[in-house]
C-alpha cells in the first residue's frame, strides 16, 4: 500500500498517459515489492534512469543508498578487485544501478555475475541473504541479446540479470505523450529558474506542437527537453515559441543541389551522414551506428576511412 501511495506521488516525473507508459508504471509498482535484478532496456534519452530511481524510491528500502556505477567509465586495464570492492563497499541494503551495462569489459564482468550470485540464494519462496545484500538493477541502449551472440556480454551475466526485463518505448512511439510532455517540462524550467509556478498557462502554439508531434526524435525525451529549453532561453517563458532549427533536422545530404552535370560522390554523402549523426549524438558512437544501421565497428572502420578518429 505504501509502494503505491509513493509511486502516485513518483508517477508524474513519468509523464504520459499512453498505453506502454501506463504498462511501465505497473511494471514499476510490481518490481518494487521483490528484490529480484531488473533489466531497463531502451533508447538512450527514453528515461531508464529516471525508472531506476522511481524503482527505488518505491522499495522497502528506499532510506537506503542509490549507487551509480558508469559502467562506460571501466577499462579493460582496470583490476577486477577494484570493482569488487566498490560492489562490496557501495549501497548496503540499497539499490546499486548499472549504468550502460552493455559497456562494462568483458574482463570485469565476472565480478559481477558473482556477487549477484552471491548475495541472493533462492529456496522455495524464501529468499536467503548471503553476502551484504543491495538490489541490482541495469540499464542499456544496446540489444544484450546480440552483444552475448556476438561473445562481448556474458551469458552467465546476461541471463543473472534478466530476471524482469523493462522497455522503455521511444518518444516516436508515443506521440500522444508529446504535449502533455511538453506542457510538464516547459512548467518544469518555469519553477526551475522562477522559484514559484506558473500562473496561468504555458501553451505553446497549435502549430509547434504539430511540429514536435511529427519529429522523430532520435534523442527520445532528453533532446525534447533541450530544444525546449533553447526555447524558453531565446524566448519568453510566457511566450514560448520553437526557433526554426528546433525539431527540424533534415537528412545530411538533402538540401544541397547539384545543378552541374556530375552527382554527390558517395563518399561524400556517406561522410556527411556518419558527421550528422556523431553530432546528435552528442559524441556517442554506438548511438550514431543505431542510427546509421551499421554496426559499431563498421563506424570505427569508416571513421578511420575518413580520418574523423
Amino acid at each position: 500500500m505504501q509502494s503505491t501511495e509513493v509511486l502516485a506521488g513518483q508517477a508524474r516525473r513519468l509523464i504520459g498517459d499512453s498505453p506502454q507508459m501506463k504498462e511501465i508504471r505497473q511494471l514499476i509498482e510490481k518490481a518494487s515489492r521483490f528484490r529480484c535484478p531488473v533489466i531497463i532496456q531502451g533508447e538512450s534519452g527514453t528515461g531508464k534512469e529516471l525508472v531506476a530511481r522511481m524503482l527505488h524510491d518505491i522499495a522497502p528500502s528506499h532510506d537506503k543508498p542509490f549507487q551509480v556505477i558508469d559502467c562506460q567509465l571501466w577499462s579493460t586495464t582496470s583490476e577486477p578487485e577494484l570493482l569488487r570492492r566498490e560492489l562490496m563497499e557501495a549501497a548496503h541494503g540499497g539499490t546499486i544501478f548499472f549504468r550502460e551495462i552493455a559497456g562494462l569489459p568483458l574482463i570485469l564482468q565476472p565480478c559481477v555475475e558473482c556477487q549477484i550470485r552471491q548475495t541472493e540464494v533462492f529456496s522455495g519462496c524464501r529468499t536467503k541473504v548471503r553476502g551484504p545484500w543491495f538490489r541490482v538493477i541495469a540499464a542499456t541502449s544496446s540489444d544484450l541479446s546480440a552483444e552475448v551472440s556476438e561473445g562481448r556480454f556474458r551469458q552467465g551475466l546476461y541471463y543473472s540479470l534478466n530476471v524482469l526485463p523493462m522497455t522503455i518505448p521511444p518518444l516516436r512511439e508515443r506521440r500522444e505523450d508529446i504535449p502533455i510532455l511538453a506542457d510538464y517540462i516547459c512548467r518544469t524550467l518555469y519553477e526551475d529558474w522562477c522559484g514559484e509556478a506558473p500562473v496561468g498557462p504555458l501553451a505553446l502554439s497549435g502549430q509547434d506542437i504539430d511540429r514536435l508531434i511529427a519529429y522523430n526524435w532520435p534523442g527520445n525525451v532528453r533532446e525534447l527537453e533541450n530544444c525546449l529549453m533553447r526555447a524558453t532561453i531565446l524566448g519568453s517563458l510566457s511566450a514560448i515559441t520553437l526557433p526554426s532549427d528546433c525539431a527540424h533536422r533534415p537528412h545530411p545530404a538533402m538540401g544541397r543541389t547539384n545543378s552541374g552535370a556530375h552527382p554527390i560522390p558517395l563518399d561524400e554523402i556517406e561522410r556527411a551522414a556518419i558527421v550528422n549523426a556523431l553530432a546528435v549524438a552528442d559524441g556517442d558512437k554506438l548511438l550514431a551506428a543505431r542510427w546509421l544501421g551499421i554496426g559499431k565497428t563498421t563506424l570505427y572502420r569508416k571513421l578511420k576511412k575518413y580520418r574523423q578518429m
